[in-house]
């Protein structure tokens, strides 16, 4: 798995979960750290709770894969969610 197939995976996650996908915008964003990659997602508004999800469980998920798939590649990966 590479970077692009990482975020390509998150931004599946983040389609299936959400009621307006034609919102969705998943980033790499640059980091100080070599070891680690930090991915933004922006979300629309009414999606926010969504991504959450109950008790933070959906937003939790989404956070358990990326890192599962950020060891195949040595990394430690970070998620960032915000509302447009």
């Amino acid at each position: 798995m590479n970077h692009n197939q990482l975020q390509g995976l998150l931004e599946t996650l983040a389609l299936s979960v959400v009621s307006h996908p034609e919102s969705v915008t998943v980033r790499e964003m640059p980091t100080a750290n070599e070891q680690e990659i930090n991915f933004h997602f922006l979300v629309n508004k009414e999606d926010m709770g969504r991504m959450i999800g109950k008790n933070g469980q959906m937003a939790k998920a989404i956070r358990t894969i990326a890192q599962g798939a950020g060891k195949q590649l040595g990394k430690r990966v970070k998620i960032n969610i915000e509302e447009f």
